[in-house]
């Protein structure tokens, strides 16, 4: 084996040390966290949660998270910066509510979903209305399916501009137009086999004042 070889293979195996050492502190970290975790949680939402497992940190991240359940066996995210700790358990009580806000917007019959999973709060941030708590979001990811024609379905841009007029919500949509064999079997956010499946996939925001930006249909 050449100088150059000897010299690859060394700093190949050094960057897998680090690595996996730099696993095994984040994993120490969260778990000592958990005692903590614990108390914060129940503070903030006046409930008992379950640890689960440390979270799918990279080795150089400066967050450290961890995965909790509530009684529900609901799984959400905890995360730890420099000692500061935020959650998106907000996201297990809301979306679903939340979803009820847009649907029967449509003359046409659709079904809808959201995620807002990646918006984090920290202690004390606690949300006594649907309306309060999609106002905080950043993002509003939705995801809408129907099996209309294709023809029905490009007017779905303007109805959303309409429905969060002068609510101050910032949305970004995933739509899709589906075979009617595939419709009824759609039950959560971001059904992947619905891509493979589509008619028509249209990807868009809308912003709090009310502007459609970034709209795309595909055949």
């Amino acid at each position: 084996m050449s100088i150059v070889k000897r010299l690859l293979c060394s700093l190949l195996i050094i960057i897998l040390l680090v690595g996996e050492s730099g696993c095994m502190f984040n994993k120490k970290v969260a778990s000592d966290n958990i005692p903590k975790i614990e108390t914060y949680l129940k503070t903030k939402y006046n409930a008992e949660f379950e640890y689960v497992s440390p979270g799918n940190d990279v080795w150089s991240s400066v967050t450290t998270s961890v995965v909790f359940k509530d009684a529900s066996e609901n799984r959400f995210i905890v995360e730890s910066v420099d000692g500061l700790l935020s959650d998106n358990y907000n996201s297990i009580l809301f979306d679903e509510k939340a979803a009820t806000v847009f649907q029967d917007i449509y003359e046409f019959d659709y079904k809808v979903f959201i995620s807002t999973g990646a918006f984090l709060t920290g202690k004390g941030k606690i949300f006594k209305s649907v309306d309060e708590y999609l106002k905080a979001v950043s993002i509003i990811h939705i995801s809408i399916y129907t099996d209309c024609q294709t023809s029905e379905t490009t007017t779905i841009a303007p109805f959303f501009a309409n429905a969060v007029n002068d609510k101050g919500y910032n949305i970004y949509v995933d739509f899709y137009a589906v075979t009617s064999k595939k419709y009824p079997t759609i039950d959560s956010y971001g059904d992947e086999l619905v891509l493979g499946e589509s008619l028509l996939h249209g990807s868009f925001r809308v912003s709090t004042d009310n502007l459609i930006s970034s709209e795309m249909w595909r055949d």
